[in-house]
């Protein structure tokens, strides 16, 4: 209870991870259908127009492990509220004309929003798909084009009786490993830019030993929309494009959002860099400084300044993540997903227990700039996997002058070695197609 308003959040241990395969998607189509459907008693219109008259609605949230259904509501609705949503939850209608509209929206947003045009978001579930290949993960929380044509009304209701609601954790394979460097170029000759996404995976999550160290780590090199290492480099000195970020958690939809979203724990985590778009001609350079930054802290460490620094800020952003109550019971739920403290004070004591040297130490263990996975979303993919399969030089032209000391690093990046295991260039209609 948050004043006058109530939170409500209900989770499930089930999602995309348990997707049958050639289904892709069945989990988000299910939950998506309960949360946007009729229900036994009420179609999907009767629904809606009583949410809007309490200025309130049910959402779901679906990621690889945890599904989360979701509402907020002024207390003076608040029982009629809770039994319209429970019926919803327990006696949905799952009527064939909500799976149509539900299906085509999730086709949709497959084909139309996230491969047509939203490549930097595209570009991360690319990676994550190519990381986890074989995996549970492989595939994004939506499904495939292929997967979601293949669900039939008769699935919804088999996953709903018997998965949605499941209560026990998964067991999962773990991660393949990456040897080299995968590269995978999605053409898209209309694009103005070049988004850029790489990473691998690593055994760091909440509740790991190096979890924290690695969080300091992983913000002094590039805080989601507050700058870094990465950010100064890249963006602020050399003007390469708008930002550069590192995560060691998944944290999807960032061109929209400030902060991460509660309940998309996973048992298995990456690590992730967003580059976003530069011009196709300075794309190579912006990967190699990026890679360049990532192993100057490996090699070297962060400063006492910078470690100062980087952890107070920490120990005060992570306050901004539970301002509401509906985000302290997403981050409850996590807390237990985890097996971890309450999430504030799980922060707050890593933090102050931490030295100089564990985060250094950490960052030696788990940066790595050699065996990963990058993917590129752009025109001009040709050539530029041209660059990157012979390793040719990228060196940049300024419009203005640079002082000494950045024109001295950029010789260095210029000339990064890119030794690539594979690589593919692929039209940006055929990604997730099945």
């Amino acid at each position: 209870m948050s004043g006058s308003l109530h939170s409500i959040r209900i989770a499930f241990r089930s999602g995309s991870a348990l997707d049958p395969k050639g289904k892709e998607g069945l989990a988000s189509l299910t939950a998506t259908l309960v949360a946007e459907g009729a229900s036994r008693t009420r179609s999907y219109k009767q629904i809606l127009d009583e949410f809007f008259r309490m200025a309130t609605s049910f959402d779901v949230q679906v990621d690889q492990e945890l599904t989360v259904f979701s509402g907020t509501v002024h207390r003076d609705h608040l029982v009629q509220y809770e039994a319209i949503v429970k019926e919803m939850l327990e006696e949905p209608a799952l009527l064939v004309e909500d799976f149509e509209r539900v299906k085509s929206d999730l086709l949709n947003y497959l084909k139309v929003s996230l491969r047509g045009s939203n490549d930097e978001e595209l570009a991360k579930e690319l990676l994550y798909a190519n990381v986890f290949a074989g995996h549970p993960y492989g595939h994004p929380c939506c499904g495939t084009v292929a997967g979601l044509e293949a669900i039939e009304l008769a699935d919804i209701k088999e996953y709903f009786a018997n998965v949605l609601k499941r209560s026990e954790r998964m067991d999962l394979p773990p991660a393949r490993a990456i040897e080299g460097l995968e590269v995978t170029l999605v053409e898209k000759a209309d694009a103005r830019g070049v988004a850029m996404s790489f990473g691998y995976p690593i055994e760091v999550k909440r509740g790991h030993a190096d979890y924290h160290a690695l969080l300091v780590a992983q913000s002094w090199l590039g805080q989601h929309r507050n700058g870094g290492r990465l950010f100064d480099s890249i963006r602020e000195v050399r003007g390469l494009n708008y930002g550069d970020y590192a995560y060691i958690e998944y944290f999807p939809n960032g061109m929209y959002e400030f902060e991460p979203e509660p309940n998309l724990a996973r048992q298995q985590q990456i690590f992730e860099v967003w580059l976003r778009p530069v011009t196709p001609e300075k794309a190579v350079f912006a990967f190699r400084m990026a890679l360049y930054e990532i192993d100057q802290l490996k090699r070297n460490g962060m400063s006492v300044e910078d470690f100062e620094r980087t952890r107070n800020f920490l120990s005060k952003y992570v306050k901004l993540l539970i301002k509401t109550e509906a985000l302290v019971q997403g981050y409850r739920i996590d807390s237990e997903f985890y097996g971890t403290p309450e999430y504030t004070r799980y922060i707050a004591e890593g933090l102050a227990a931490l030295t100089l040297a564990d985060v250094n130490r950490a960052a030696h263990k788990y940066l790595d700039t050699e065996k990963m996975c990058f993917v590129a979303v752009g025109p001009g993919m040709e050539e530029l996997g041209r660059q990157m399969r012979e390793s040719v030089a990228t060196p940049i032209v300024y419009e203005v002058e640079q002082p000494e000391e950045v024109l001295t690093v950029d010789r260095v990046v210029a000339d990064w070695p890119l030794r690539v295991a594979s690589l593919e260039v692929v039209p940006f209609e055929e990604v997730f197609e099945g």
